[in-house]
């Protein structure tokens, strides 16, 4: 298989794991104007965010931003999902962010 300088920039790492391309396409990378995000708005977009959820200053959030781009860290794949969009900003749905979570339920109206 031969590497294309496109494929590679969409997503880094493609020709090491095979199965990569569809399922950051399939899972992770958002439609934004009728295009699929490539990994550098995919990063940008939930670094971004994990930034101010974690009060980051800019020096962290810059090494956070690296490190992400060439795949040395990442956030979680629940975040890679989520984070940046409107909807983890509802407070209701706060617990979206998290892949395990419990709710202390003590009456049927805690269930909603």
């Amino acid at each position: 298989m031969s590497e294309s300088p496109v494929d590679q920039a969409v997503l880094p790492g493609l020709y090491q794991a095979p199965c990569a391309y569809p399922v950051f396409f399939r899972t992770y990378s958002r439609r934004v104007q009728g295009v699929r995000e490539s990994w550098d708005q995919v990063c940008e977009r939930t670094v971004r965010d994990l930034a101010v959820l974690g009060r980051l200053t800019p020096e962290e959030t810059a090494l956070v931003l690296t490190m992400q781009r060439q795949l040395k860290a990442l956030t979680s794949g629940r975040w890679l999902w989520i984070g940046g969009t409107e909807w983890i900003h509802r407070p209701e749905n706060f617990s979206g962010a998290y892949n395990c979570t419990s709710q202390r339920i003590q009456t049927g109206g805690d269930l909603g």
